[in-house]
């Protein structure tokens, strides 16, 4: 499911996952699509966006569409500095409520209407920079900080880690906490191809095919996650039931997966 079927069909306010690889192209292009849309609709969008990124991120969005000069001075576009911002909210190395709710939580009050529906759109890198520095307790606190800010007030939020679903991190021990925090991770193929890729390499060592393979996913996902696409929730499974072979599956699927899609992406907007 696409990102802006979520915002429309959610009876939740969404908190959405993208879990991406070391190239960001195809998630800077997906986050544009996700603020450009919302600021074409005249939402206010919010981005804590990396410095090393937000060249792309404001490239992308011009060619989607906006003017991103014309939308920051009319105060529709906030850009902030994921690095520094994660500073300001720090005491002794852990988020702190207050600063977080005075800093962030203050510039989503300003940003949301006094009624109606037309909430912003919000992203942030705060948790997945703390992630990659493997301050994993931290970035599960923002992510409660975050939760409790959109109980409070209307918007969509979306959040980045940097994590291979083929790879060892994977995992429904490890991502656990962030399928929890989460009302859905987003599909990483734009199709597809990985769901076949996987019941491919499935097929061939463990002998399940296609019809098993759904049955055996079925009730892979904990009982506190958000939604999770069919084909992530194969690999979880696997991770979970199959932990002796699962690197050899994965490294077949992922490379059925590279020679069945030319140009790998995300999910289209």
């Amino acid at each position: 499911m696409s990102v802006e079927a979520i915002l429309e069909r959610s009876g939740t306010l969404p908190h959405l996952l993208q879990l991406y690889e070391a190239d960001d192209t195809a998630l800077v292009a997906k986050l544009a699509g996700y603020l450009g849309e919302g600021l074409r609709r005249g939402q206010a969008a919010i981005a804590i966006v990396s410095e090393s990124r937000r060249a792309a991120l404001t490239s992308e969005l011009q060619r989607y569409g906006c003017s991103t000069a014309r939308e920051i001075a009319g105060g529709r576009l906030i850009l902030l500095d994921a690095d520094r911002t994660l500073e300001r909210l720090m005491v002794d190395g852990y988020p702190d409520a207050d600063r977080f709710d005075e800093i962030v939580g203050a510039l989503v009050r300003q940003a949301s209407p006094s009624e109606g529906e037309n909430r912003p759109r919000v992203y942030g890198e705060l948790v997945g920079t703390l992630w990659r520095a493997e301050q994993f307790a931290a970035a599960i606190r923002i992510e409660q900080l975050w939760d409790q800010l959109q109980r409070e007030n209307s918007f969509s939020l979306f959040c980045s880690y940097r994590i291979d679903v083929f790879g060892k991190e994977f995992d429904g021990h490890v991502v656990n906490a962030l399928l929890c925090a989460h009302t859905h991770l987003l599909p990483t193929a734009i199709d597809d191809h990985l769901e076949r890729a996987l019941a491919r390499a499935i097929q061939e060592l463990l002998g399940l095919g296609p019809d098993e393979l759904r049955n055996c996913i079925q009730d892979a996902g904990g009982a506190a996650w958000g939604v999770v696409p069919s084909a992530e929730a194969a690999i979880l499974w696997l991770r979970r039931e199959y932990p002796r072979y699962a690197d050899t599956i994965l490294e077949s699927a992922k490379t059925y997966f590279a020679a069945s899609t030319p140009r790998r992406g995300l999910e289209a907007i």
